[in-house]
């Protein structure tokens, strides 16, 4: 891990610019403008970029083209403590790399600047600051990107919302501080914020991520996600931004969802969920009480709650009836509340129907829909998080004190999904899985697999290999009737693709079809024909970024189609894998499939066992349901390549 001293770059006594200060449009000069009007109180160096610096800087920002950086870093030794590369055209660009001089922390290239408020440091180059000098106290979020216009913009739009950030760092291509880090490096310094904001489009160390998430865990802060590169197109548009290759994103999200942070999908839900973190803290579950004066806002947010994997359960009679004691004989006291239009009016009302709900122990947060004025109605609320939607998308208002307060439903969704937030895997101990050592140049054929499924305590229909067809008929007897052939070649062939199945064999026809399977292989697989009411999916791979990374959810020969799977790092405990299985395949089928997480959970761990031994690949596709037991129809474990 890099060492960034926190300290000294966003509090630093003494800067540097270097380069691009004679005219003033050039980046040099509005960074130094910047920096004079907004009174920061450091000294303000402006320096020859072709000369060493005569005395110690904290920081060192530089502009000069790309050309000459190397050079002017060369030249920080022992004279910067920070170097900050507001210079563009290096790896994005097919150029080598810079080096970060002996002692010197390397911010950039490709930075857009940093930016702290309590200090007030605009060591930025972005016109977009440039009614953003008066540094406005921030509300207890830090914004790190990785793209320097893309964050310049969302701390705009965070001031303009009212939500003034702590700071803002722009790690640009991150030659040497990367963006996990200078997190690290914040949460351990004395400007910790409560929300941690994190725009990434690429996690180069995925190690250094863990190591961030459990810490901010333990420090009680809360890291809101945005990262982009999801999609292929996505995908594609930050390799070539920042001259890396994006993740796994599926992998990756299940990974910050393991470990407590909360992922959003656009700039908007950034700053919604930030806010409602930093103003309104956290839910202890994730039940949701809606207080409204409207029965069709109440409808519509009930649905969206839902959406959001929130719970609205009902509220119990007792409890209904001290709410109903509040408000008039026509009003609803269930869950949306429904105080009516004649009482909505009245704030106090409000705040005390809602302090009943937050006192009772029957649910985590309240969202009240309403007015601005029931703000200061809802503060300090038995601790008990609120959410004021307001319809009219007016007069958001500053919350803080334990409210958050959004302009419609949406928002309100948005703000209610950050604040009752899963807190992470229950078993809080977390950590990736490499196998160790790979098991390179071994080709396990499908009957070592099948054998290795046994030795593991993975339970898979009965079957036999057979060098001949007498032997196959003798196995398919003994086994009964109909069977199922397969080819026992090398695992790592997709046996049904190669045309190396056969189904539905019987008496009549094992010979021909046995006789043909043998042609093309030496040997092949008889194997009990299962009736199986479910076909499920189980895989583990070892990727090279991730580990272990296990698969799991609704298989057969159209699972690539379906898409009901959960892919995890296999670090996630057995029980947050059932619980994701639960949520993303299972529980929309009722109490039918209830359990089968699970089931698919243990059989994941087992075969996590067995790629630790060093596999490529350990899988089971088809697994069924048979009379209410999980069995693998099919197996497959592949080795490294040399």
């Amino acid at each position: 891990m890099t060492n960034v001293n926190v300290e000294t770059l966003l509090a630093p006594a003494r800067v540097a610019i270097i380069g691009s200060t004679s005219k003033d449009s050039g980046l040099g000069r509005r960074v130094v403008r910047h920096l004079e009007v907004a009174a920061f109180a450091g000294e303000i160096v402006v320096a020859d970029p072709t000369v060493p610096l005569e005395a110690v800087v904290d920081v060192a920002a530089i502009a000069v083209p790309a050309e000459h950086v190397q050079g002017v870093l060369d030249r920080l030794e022992g004279h910067a403590r920070h170097a900050l590369v507001m210079s563009s055209g290096f790896e994005e660009s097919g150029r080598a790399a810079l080096r970060a001089p002996e002692g010197v922390s390397l911010i950039g290239p490709n930075s857009v600047g940093v930016y702290c408020a309590e200090t007030r440091l605009v060591l930025t180059f972005a016109q977009a600051f440039d009614d953003l000098v008066d540094c406005a106290p921030g509300q207890g979020a830090f914004l790190i990107s990785q793209s320097g216009a893309f964050g310049v913009r969302i701390a705009r739009a965070a001031r303009a919302s009212g939500f003034a950030l702590d700071g803002l760092v722009a790690t640009g291509n991150e030659t040497s501080v990367n963006a996990t880090e200078f997190g690290r490096a914040l949460l351990a310094s004395a400007r910790r914020p409560k929300v941690l904001m994190m725009y990434l489009e690429t996690v180069r160390e995925v190690e250094s991520l863990v190591e961030l998430l459990i810490e901010a865990r333990s420090a009680g802060v809360a890291v809101v996600v945005l990262y982009g590169g999801r999609t292929r197109a996505g995908a594609a548009a930050a390799a070539s931004h920042t001259s890396a290759l994006s993740t796994d994103f599926d992998v990756l999200a299940e990974l910050l969802r393991s470990l407590g942070a909360h992922l959003v999908r656009t700039d908007r839900e950034l700053l919604i969920a930030a806010r409602a973190r930093a103003h309104a803290g956290v839910a202890a579950g994730r039940r949701v009480a809606v207080v409204t004066g409207s029965g069709g806002a109440g409808v519509v947010a009930a649905d969206a709650l839902e959406e959001i994997g929130a719970i609205v359960p009902p509220l119990s009679p007792s409890l209904q009836a001290e709410v109903m004691a509040l408000l008039p004989p026509f009003a609803s006291a269930g869950n949306p509340v429904d105080v009516t239009a004649q009482a909505v009016g009245d704030a106090a009302l409000i705040g005390a129907v809602c302090r009943v709900i937050a006192r009772s122990g029957e649910v985590d947060a309240v969202l009240s829909i309403g007015r601005a004025e029931f703000e200061p109605e809802l503060r300090g609320n038995e601790g008990i998080p609120m959410v004021l939607g307001l319809l009219d998308g007016m007069d958001v208002g500053p919350g803080g004190d334990g409210v958050t307060v959004v302009g419609d439903i949406d928002s309100a969704a948005v703000a209610v999904a950050a604040v009752v937030a899963d807190g992470g895997d229950p078993s809080g101990d977390f950590r990736l899985v490499r196998p160790t050592p790979a098991l390179r140049g071994t080709v396990p054929t499908a009957s070592d697999s099948l054998r290795i499924f046994a030795e593991a305590g993975i339970d898979a229909a009965p079957w036999a290999g057979a060098g001949t067809v007498d032997e196959a008929r003798i196995h398919a007897e003994r086994l009964g009737w109909p069977v199922v052939l397969k080819i026992d070649g090398d695992a790592s062939t997709h046996k049904a693709l190669a045309g190396g199945v056969r189904l539905n064999v019987g008496p009549d026809d094992i010979a021909a079809e046995a006789g043909r399977l043998l042609a093309a292989s030496g040997r092949i697989i008889v194997a009990s024909q299962l009736s199986a009411s479910l076909e499920l999916f189980v895989g583990v791979r070892d990727d090279e970024r991730f580990g272990l990374v296990v698969t799991a959810g609704l298989g057969g020969s159209h699972v690539e189609l379906t898409g009901r799977t959960v892919t995890v790092p296999a670090g996630v405990s057995s029980e947050k894998l059932a619980a994701r299985l639960a949520e993303v395949v299972f529980d929309r089928g009722g109490d039918r499939y209830r359990g089968l997480g699970q089931g698919l959970a243990r059989i994941a761990a087992r075969m996590v066992e067995t790629a630790g031994q060093g596999y490529a690949l350990v899988e089971a596709n088809p697994i069924g349901v048979v009379d209410g037991a999980l069995i693998a129809l099919d197996a497959r474990v592949v080795g490294h390549d040399e």
